[in-house]
C-alpha cells in the first residue's frame, strides 16, 4: 500500500529546476571515480544512473541545510588536524551515491527525497546525513527534541535522543518526530514534510567523533525552520553566548565583581541595616544590572518583594539634602519615598512588587523587601528568626529586554550568611564582600547575600536523577553510603556541559568517580563532574571554561552500574545538594519524580 501512495504522489511534486542535470553528473562522477579505482571493484554503467532519475525527479520535496558550529581555524603549515564532517542526503530511490559537499562558509544543503515513513507514534523524516572522517571511530548523536534513526534502503532503525555507536562511513541517520496520525499519512510526504520542519524548528543537533588516536571533536548545528526549508545556522565559536547583562554588587570594585559574575557567583553589597515601614522591611544586600542597549528590567522572587534605590554622599553629614527633594530631583516622584541616613549618606528606597517591570536606569540598585504579611508569620514562628536569614535559600529570577526586542533571562539560588566587607566611600555600602573567618576584625562582619546560578551540567532532553544527593538508608536503619552529588543518567557519550563559567582546578582519575574534573567558580564555588567517558580534547588544569560549553562525554569509567554524570557543587569545601542551585523549573521537575 505504501508504493501506491508514493506513486500517487509522483503527480503532486514539483521538481526543483536543474534536478536532472544535477543527478547526471552525480552518476557521470561516480563512473570515473570506480574506473579509476581499477578493474577489481563492480561496475555499474552510466545507462543505469540515468534511468534512476525519473525515481528521484518524482521524489524531491524538499531541503535541510546544516552548517557546522564552531572550529573554524586553518591549520598552519605542517600541522596535522583531525577531518572535518560532511553531511549528505540520499534522496531516496536516487542510487546515485551523490554526496553534497559543505561550500566555502562550511554550509551543507541537502533535499529531502521521499523517504518519508510513518511508524511507532512518529514521523520519519527524509533528512539524511552521514558523517565522514578519516581515522574516525566512534560516532556520538545528540538531540535537544525527537531522536535519531539509522536508514539502509528499506530499514528504519530508531536510536533515540543521544545515540552511540562504531564510525561506519556508509551510515545514514535521520531525525524521527512524534506525530504522524493517520490523518497525517493520508495527506501524504508534503505534509509530513511540513510537519518536520515545524518539529524541528530551533532544534539543537551535536555530533561528536572520537578518533583512533584517542582525539574528540564536537560540532553543533541549530536547526530553524524557514518557508519550505529546514536551515541549521552555526554560531562562529564553539562556546556559547556571553550573557548580554550582568547583575554585580552596587559599589565596590565592578572590574573584579564582572569577573565573578560571569562564573555564576555575585555577593551583594551589604549596608547592615535593615527598616521597617507600612511596606514592610527592606533589607540593604543591594545588587544592580549592568549591560548595553537595555530597555527595561524585570525582577521575582518566590518570596518577598524589591524595593528601588538611589544612593547619595555628601561631603559631610550637615550637606544632607532632605530625602523628598532629593527624590524629585532623581525621579521627578517623591510619591511613597523613604530614605535611610547614616553619617554623610542617604539611600531612597522605592518599594516595588514582585514581578516588577520598568524602564532601566543605570543609576539604580535593588534591594530585597519583606512583606508585612511574611513579617507577622515570622514573629508567630516559634523559633526567632532574622530578617537577614529570610532570603536564605529564595530564587531570584531577573529579566533584561533590548532595544532590539530580545530577551534574557538569569537565574539564581540566594545564600545569606556573615561576609567581611570594607566600607565605600560613595555609597555609605559595605562592598567586595567576601567569606569572614576568624581574622576578621569584628566591625568588618557584615550580613550578607551571595546569589548562585547554575545550568544543568548534562544535555538531555528530559530532567531526571538516578541516585539523589544525601544520606541513603537500609531497611535495617543502617547508614548505607552519603551521596556527596547527584547521578544525572545520560548515553554513552553524552555531552556533559560547564554548569558556570569556572578555571579547571583538577583532572584526575579516582577508583569510584572515574574520569572526572572539578571547576573554581570563585567566592570558595566548586563542581566536580565524574565517571566521564573522556574529557574534551585539549582541556586541561589552568584553562577557563564557558558555562555551557562541552567539558567531557558521559560515561561510566569508575564505580558505576551504568553511563551517567556524577555531578557534585561543594561550598568552602563542604558538600552542598544540587538541585538547590538549579531553576525553580528544574527543582520542580526533580520534585515530580
Amino acid at each position: 500500500m505504501e508504493s501506491n501512495r508514493y506513486r500517487n504522489l509522483n503527480e503532486q511534486i514539483h521538481v526543483p529546476a536543474g534536478l536532472n542535470e544535477r543527478v547526471l553528473q552525480a552518476a557521470e562522477n561516480q563512473q570515473a571515480a570506480k574506473e579509476k579505482a581499477g578493474p577489481f571493484r563492480r561496475r555499474r554503467g552510466l545507462l543505469r544512473a540515468v534511468v534512476c532519475t525519473a525515481c528521484a525527479v518524482a521524489l524531491v520535496a524538499g531541503t535541510l541545510t546544516l552548517r557546522p558550529v564552531g572550529d573554524s581555524r586553518t591549520p598552519e603549515d605542517g600541522e596535522t588536524v583531525l577531518p572535518g564532517f560532511t553531511f549528505g542526503l540520499t534522496a531516496y530511490a536516487a542510487d546515485t551515491g551523490e554526496s553534497i559537499a559543505a561550500d566555502a562558509s562550511g554550509t551543507l544543503t541537502f533535499q529531502s527525497g521521499g523517504a518519508v515513513r510513518w511508524g511507532e507514534g512518529g514521523c520519519y523524516t527524509d533528512f539524511l546525513f552521514q558523517v565522514t572522517g578519516e581515522g574516525a571511530k566512534t560516532v556520538s548523536l545528540t538531540l535537544d527534541r525527537g531522536e535519531f534513526y539509522r536508514w539502509n534502503q528499506q530499514t528504519w532503525d530508531r536510536l533515540g535522543s543521544a545515540a552511540e555507536e562504531a564510525y561506519d562511513p556508509a551510515a545514514c541517520y535521520g531525525f524521527w518526530v512524534p506525530g504522524g496520525s493517520d490523518d497525517a499519512q493520508k495527506e501524504g510526504t508534503q505534509a509530513a514534510l511540513e510537519a518536520s520542519l515545524a518539529a524541528l524548528d530551533g532544534a539543537r543537533l551535536t555530533v561528536t567523533v572520537s578518533f583512533a588516536g584517542g582525539e574528540v571533536e564536537t560540532k553543533r548545528y541549530e536547526l530553524h525552520a524557514e518557508q519550505s526549508t529546514l536551515v541549521a545556522r552555526p554560531l562562529q565559536s564553539a562556546q556559547p553566548a556571553a550573557d548580554r547583562f550582568c547583575v554585580l554588587p552596587y559599589g565596590g570594585d565592578q572590574a573584579l565583581a564582572a569577573q565573578e559574575a560571569r562564573r555564576g557567583t555575585v555577593t551583594f553589597s551589604s549596608g547592615n541595616w535593615a527598616g521597617g515601614g507600612e511596606d514592610g522591611t527592606c533589607v540593604s544586600q543591594v545588587f544592580c544590572v549592568q549591560g548595553e542597549n537595555i530597555a527595561t528590567i524585570s525582577a521575582s522572587l518566590d518570596r518577598g518583594a524589591f524595593w528601588r534605590g538611589y544612593a547619595y554622599a555628601a561631603e559631610d553629614e550637615d550637606s544632607l539634602p532632605d530625602g523628598s527633594a532629593l527624590a524629585e530631583e532623581v525621579l521627578g516622584d517623591s510619591s511613597d519615598i523613604e530614605w535611610s541616613q547614616g553619617g554623610r549618606y542617604l539611600m531612597l528606597e522605592w518599594p516595588l512588587e514582585n514581578g516588577f517591570v520598568e524602564k532601566y536606569d543605570p543609576r539604580f540598585c535593588y534591594g530585597l523587601r519583606i512583606l508585612p504579611e511574611e513579617e507577622a508569620a515570622m514573629e508567630q514562628a516559634p523559633e526567632y528568626q532574622s530578617v537577614f536569614r529570610f532570603f536564605d535559600g529564595a530564587e531570584l529570577r531577573i529579566t533584561v529586554t533590548f532595544t532590539d526586542g530580545t530577551e534574557e533571562t538569569q537565574v539564581y539560588r540566594l545564600e545569606t550568611g556573615i561576609f567581611a566587607g570594607t566600607l565605600d566611600e560613595n555609597t555609605g555600602l559595605f562592598v567586595n564582600l567576601t567569606e569572614a573567618d576568624a581574622t576578621t576584625p569584628p566591625e568588618n562582619l557584615i550580613p550578607g547575600i551571595r546569589a548562585t546560578r547554575l545550568d544543568w551540567p548534562v544535555q538531555t532532553e528530559t530532567v531526571t536523577l538516578s541516585f539523589p544527593f544525601g544520606t541513603q538508608w537500609k531497611e535495617t536503619g543502617e547508614v548505607r553510603v552519603h551521596h556527596d552529588g547527584i547521578d544525572i543518567p545520560a548515553a554513552e557519550g553524552t555531552p556533559v556541559l560547564a554548569a558556570a563559567d569556572g578555571t579547571v582546578s583538577e583532572i584526575e582519575f579516582d577508583p569510584k568517580l572515574g574520569n572526572y574534573l572539578v571547576l573554581d567558580h570563585g567566592g570558595g564555588l566548586t563542581t566536580l563532574y565524574g565517571q566521564c567517558r573522556n574529557l574534551t580534547d585539549g582541556l586541561e588544569q589552568g584553562d577557563t571554561v564557558r558555562a555551557g560549553e562541552m567539558i567531557a562525554a558521559a560515561g561510566s569509567t569508575g564505580m558505576s552500574t551504568g553511563p551517567h554524570l556524577h555531578f557534585e557543587v561543594r561550598q568552602d569545601g563542604t558538600a552542598q545538594d544540587p538541585v538547590a542551585y538549579f531553576d525553580r523549573e528544574i527543582q520542580e521537575a526533580l520534585s515530580g519524580e
